[in-house]
C-alpha cells in the first residue's frame, strides 16, 4: 500500500514539474517569437519615410525616360530595329532566337551601364534628397519584352539565368528585397513593334542591421530582465515547494512514529476497560462510566490512526457515513457533560423534533468540531457561570447547529481572523493555546462542504453557526 502511495506521489510530482517547466518553456518561447516579431515590423518600417522621398525625386527625375535621364534612348537605338527578326526567330527558329536575344539584352545591359557616367546621377538624386553617406543603392533592369501586334509579348533575358530576375545597372548594394525596395516601375504601349520595360531602385543604410538591433535594444533588455525574473521565482517557488515537501515528509515520519508509541499503551486502557466490564458489577454510574470510557479510548484511537490523513483533510483519505445528527449530537454532549464541571451549564435544544434526514459526515471530524466549539465557549468565558446554548433546526431546508456561549465575545476587528491557523485575539483574557481550534473547525466545515457563520459582540457572547446543506 505504501509503495503504491509513493507512486502515485511520484507521478503527480512528475506531472507538476512537467506542467511548471512547460509553462515556463511556451511563456519564453513567447518572449522569442515576440522579440522576432517586433524586429520584422521594424524592418519592414525601417528607413519608410526617406524611401517615400527619394521614390518621389526618382520619378520626377525620368518623366519619360526610363532607367534614369538617356535610358530610353539607348534602349531604343538598340531594340527598336530587332523587333521583326526577333519575331521571325521565335516563331521559326526558337534556337537562334534564344541566341540572337541574349547578345541583344546583353549589349542593352552594357550600354546601360556605360551610359549611366559613373554614380553621378544617383549620389546626386540620393545625396540630394537625404544629405547621407552611409547609403548604398542599386537601379536593376528587371523585364525587358518586345511586342509585334502590341498584345503578345515576347521576353528577353540571358540564356544563363533559369529565370528572370533582377540585373544590375549601378550601384553598389547587393541585397535587393522589398525592405530596401524604393520605386518598381513598369512601362509599355499598346503600340505594335514596340517593347516593356521593368525597371526598380534599391535603396539601403551600409548598417541597417546594426541601427536596426540598436533601436531594439531596450526592448530586448526588458524581455531579458522580464524573463530572468520569471526564471528566478519559477526556481524559488520549486525550492519552497521542496523545502515543504521535505517538512511534510518528516512530520509523517514523526507522527508515524508517535503514533505506533501511543497505541500500545491505549491498547492497554481498553482491555482493561473490557476486563472492567466483565466483573459484572451491577452499579449503574459504573456502568456509564465504562461506556464513557470505551468510547473516548474508541475515540482517541481513531485520533491516533486518522492522525496523517486527517490533518490533510483529504477527501480520499477520510471516510464519510450517514449518521442521525440528532442522536449523535446527544451523545456528544453527554460525552462532554461528564467531564466538565459544574460551573458550565450546557443546554440542547432540538427544535427539529421529528426523526431528521441521516447525515453523511466524518463521526471523527464532526465530534472534535463540535468539541472545539464547546471548548472555546467555556475558555473565553469569565462569568463564574459559563452557559452554553446548542440549537439544532431546520431553516429553508438547511439544518443548522447553534453552539452561543455568554463569553466574552469576539471583536469586530477579529471575526475576520479567527478562522486563520495560529491566531490568537490578544486580550485581557489571555489563555494558553496555539490558535488552531477554529481553523480546525473551518476546515472540517469545508471538507464536508458546509458553511459556518459567527455572530458575536464583545462582552456579549459568540454564536456559531454550522450549516448543512441538503442538497
Amino acid at each position: 500500500m505504501s509503495a503504491l502511495l509513493s507512486l502515485i506521489m511520484y507521478i503527480r510530482e512528475y506531472k507538476y514539474k512537467i506542467l511548471a517547466f512547460s509553462a515556463l518553456f511556451f511563456l519564453i518561447l513567447i518572449q522569442f517569437k515576440f522579440l522576432i516579431s517586433t524586429y520584422e515590423i521594424r524592418n519592414s518600417q525601417y528607413f519608410f519615410a526617406e524611401k517615400e522621398l527619394l521614390n518621389r525625386r526618382y520619378r520626377e527625375s525620368i518623366v519619360n525616360d526610363y532607367v534614369y535621364p538617356g535610358g530610353k534612348k539607348i534602349i531604343d537605338n538598340i531594340l527598336l530595329t530587332e523587333i521583326d527578326t526577333l519575331s521571325v526567330l521565335y516563331n521559326s527558329d526558337k534556337n537562334n532566337f534564344k541566341s540572337y536575344s541574349d547578345s541583344l539584352y546583353k549589349k542593352i545591359i552594357y550600354d546601360l551601364r556605360n551610359g549611366s557616367k559613373g554614380d553621378t546621377f544617383f549620389t546626386s538624386l540620393v545625396m540630394g534628397s537625404l544629405n547621407e553617406e552611409q547609403l548604398l543603392y542599386c537601379i536593376t533592369l528587371r523585364d525587358l519584352s518586345v511586342t509585334v501586334d502590341g498584345v503578345n509579348y515576347i521576353a528577353l533575358y540571358p540564356q544563363d539565368q533559369n529565370e528572370r530576375s533582377d540585373m544590375p545597372i549601378n550601384g553598389s548594394l547587393d541585397d535587393f528585397s522589398k525592405e530596401n525596395e524604393v520605386s518598381n516601375i513598369s512601362v509599355s504601349s499598346p503600340d505594335p513593334k514596340t517593347y516593356r520595360i521593368s525597371y526598380g531602385l534599391y535603396v539601403d543604410h551600409v548598417s541597417r542591421r546594426i541601427n536596426l538591433i540598436q533601436q531594439m535594444l531596450p526592448i530586448f533588455f526588458f524581455s531579458l530582465v522580464s524573463v530572468a525574473m520569471i526564471i528566478i521565482i519559477y526556481v524559488m517557488i520549486y525550492q519552497n515547494w521542496r523545502k515543504q515537501k521535505r517538512l511534510t515528509m518528516m512530520t509523517t515520519d514523526f507522527l508515524n512514529s508517535v503514533t505506533h508509541e501511543f497505541n500500545t499503551p491505549l491498547a492497554s486502557i481498553i482491555v482493561a476497560n473490557q476486563s472492567l466490564k466483565n466483573l459484572q458489577i451491577e452499579d449503574e454510574k459504573l456502568q456509564l462510566i465504562h461506556a464513557v470510557i470505551q468510547r473516548q479510548s474508541l475515540r482517541l484511537q481513531r485520533l491516533i490512526n486518522q492522525t496523517i490523513s486527517v490533518t490533510k483533510l483529504e477527501e480520499e483519505s477520510v471516510e464519510r457515513s450517514f449518521y442521525d445528527i440528532q442522536d449523535l449530537l446527544r451523545q456528544i454532549l453527554y460525552d462532554y457533560n461528564i467531564n466538565k464541571t459544574s460551573e458550565v451549564d450546557i443546554r440542547f435544544d432540538d427544535q427539529v423534533r421529528s426523526s431528521a434526514q441521516p447525515i453523511l459526515l466524518n463521526e471523527f471530524l464532526f465530534t472534535t468540531l463540535v468539541f472545539n466549539l464547546l471548548e472555546n465557549a467555556v475558555k473565553f468565558n469569565a462569568n463564574k457561570k459559563k452557559r452554553i446554548d446548542v440549537v439544532l433546526r431546520r431553516l429553508n431546508n438547511e439544518l443548522q447547529i447553534s453552539i452561543s456561549d455568554n463569553g466574552i465575545g469576539i471583536s469586530e476587528k477579529a471575526r475576520n481572523k479567527v478562522f486563520e491557523q495560529f491566531y490568537r485575539e490578544s486580550g485581557e483574557l489571555k489563555k494558553s493555546g496555539l490558535g488552531l481550534g477554529l481553523f480546525y473547525v473551518k476546515k472540517i466545515v469545508e471538507f464536508h462542504k458546509w458553511r459556518i457563520k459567527l455572530n458575536s459582540a464583545l462582552g456579549k457572547g459568540s454564536e456559531f453557526i454550522i450549516i448543512i446543506s441538503r442538497d
